[in-house]
């Protein structure tokens, strides 16, 4: 899902890209939970794609394509390799505490 966004980030640009993705994000988030309460369970299935869909077109991919181009050439050259392992860590750990 996020080979689409790859295309995008250079037509739409980084910022519009990751707005959109966070505004789309929380209105699909807003939309679940609204469903999930009233019993809806075909638009909550609906909040949960677009939820998907709109990580995997921003938020997702962004951080690696910024990790890339925000820091000199040298540090990128040891920074981009470490990404991976510190968001896995980041991730079971709030599995973890959650």
């Amino acid at each position: 899902m996020t080979l689409p966004a790859i295309f995008l980030i250079d037509k739409l640009g980084r910022r519009t890209l990751l707005l959109s993705s966070l505004a789309t994000m929380s209105i699909s988030s807003i939309v679940l939970g609204y469903s999930i309460n009233n019993e809806m369970y075909v638009v909550a299935s609906v909040g949960i794609m677009a939820f998907v869909v709109s990580f995997a077109m921003g938020l997702g991919p962004l951080p690696f394509v910024l990790l890339g181009e925000l820091p000199k050439e040298e540090v990128s050259l040891l920074s981009f390799p470490s990404l991976p392992p510190i968001t896995r860590t980041a991730s079971a750990l709030h599995r973890l505490t959650c």
